[in-house]
């Protein structure tokens, strides 16, 4: 999960624009003609498979990448010049150069408390589920907390964009959700994505999104 909060942006114009982006690590291209608007204020849940490169077109809306085609604007400015950082908050899985640079990763330092159950051979599928995300382990009445804070900022002004496995919760959260998967699959609002074959489409398998009270 990775979330980014900005500043209520007082003009109409979108507060991130990306316009017709296309980007690729060396010959192998990750991210085609991706065409997406954050309007200030919104809630936007950045959604699709692991591998889909969501965190990609995030560092590209933030400055932190630039396309290889087409152009990204962060409040009306390119967003690889912007550089008024106390304007954004921006919480990731790797959230600093200096994490970046470090030989060990924080998923690996998560994965040393499951060695005690392993004594030879490779992670399991269940080993990876277990630290795949921030929320995983954590009681259902504290996630609903840290979701419901995350509403509560939104609902005084600042935009979040939040990058979430989770498809439930960006349904119930989100203004807006957008589907990607290398392109866009989806552009709109919850109520209308989950009348959709959007997710089938950028997973590659039949899903859908079910609601059941608790």
């Amino acid at each position: 999960m990775t979330t980014v909060m900005t500043e209520k942006e007082p003009s109409a114009e979108s507060l991130i624009s990306v316009d017709v982006v296309t980007f690729g690590y060396g010959n192998v291209s990750v991210l085609e003609s991706v065409s997406i608007d954050v309007e200030s204020g919104s809630f936007l849940g950045l959604i699709g498979p692991n591998g889909s490169d969501k965190s990609t077109l995030l560092d590209l809306m933030l400055g932190l990448r630039r396309p290889s085609e087409g152009t990204v604007s962060l409040f009306g400015e390119p967003a690889h010049e912007f550089d008024a950082g106390e304007r954004i908050g921006y919480v990731a899985q790797d959230a600093t150069k200096v994490a970046r640079d470090t030989s060990v990763t924080v998923q690996e330092v998560v994965e040393m408390r499951r060695y005690p159950w392993r004594l030879f051979g490779r992670f399991s599928v269940e080993d990876r589920r277990a630290v795949d995300e921030p929320t995983v382990g954590v009681d259902a009445e504290s996630r609903e907390e840290f979701y419901s804070l995350l509403a509560g900022l939104n609902a005084t002004g600042l935009t979040v964009i939040l990058i979430e496995h989770d498809i439930g919760v960006v349904t119930t959260y989100a203004t807006d959700i957008r589907c990607l998967n290398r392109q866009l699959y989806f552009d709109g609002d919850p109520s209308a994505f989950v009348e959709t074959d959007a997710l089938a489409q950028a997973y590659g398998t039949d899903q859908h999104v079910l609601y059941h009270d608790h």
